[in-house]
């Protein structure tokens, strides 16, 4: 009769037939180490770059496509409700006239009337109501105060400390440039 516990140890575990090790082992994640892998990388991201471009030139087409058939499609209506309008504004003015203070005539289905607007100010010749308003009436102006970057870092570099100013110094820019002279906006 054969060795029975011979047996069972040479027959593999119910762990070792469910749960290879082997099998258990995550792939390692890519991993740029290489010239070679470099390269791939890069025309990868160049191709994916240039679908993009591809992509937003296409919808960019289609979005003109859309503006234009949409402004001839509203054309028609446009003009039919200028028109419509030019007519229907002397009568509602007339009518409103009639009223004393209700500046509106009740339709069916509609309210038409006249709405008062605010006076706007419209400038001119800017140059010329600046001098006036800066020797007569200065409450008039508003001076902005804004603080120049290029003196600020002109004064760091002078080795001056300004409070509430800090002096950033930004990372190298990651960029690729393909060789037909395309720049890559990655960073």
């Amino acid at each position: 009769m054969p060795n029975l516990s011979a047996q069972a140890a040479a027959i593999p575990s119910m762990d070792e037939l469910i749960f290879d090790k082997e099998k258990l082992r995550e792939p390692q994640p890519f991993q740029v180490d290489s010239l070679d892998k470099a390269n791939w990388a890069v025309c990868k991201i160049i191709q994916a770059e240039r679908r993009i471009q591809e992509r937003n030139q296409i919808a960019d087409t289609y979005k003109q496509k859309i503006n234009e058939w949409l402004r001839q499609s509203n054309q028609e209506d446009k003009k039919s409700i200028d028109f419509l309008t030019s007519l229907l504004r002397p009568f509602v003015e007339q009518e409103v006239a009639k009223q004393k203070r209700i500046r509106n005539i009740k339709l069916l289905g509609a309210t038409v009337g006249l709405r008062k607007q605010p006076e706007k100010i419209e400038i001119i010749d800017i140059d010329l109501a600046l001098g006036f308003c800066e020797e007569n009436h200065p409450e008039a102006l508003i001076i902005k105060k804004e603080l120049s970057k290029t003196d600020l870092k002109k004064l760091y570099g002078k080795g001056e400390i300004i409070p509430g100013v800090l002096i950033v110094r930004n990372a190298s820019e990651f960029y690729i440039k393909s060789d037909d002279g395309n720049d890559s906006g990655n960073q």
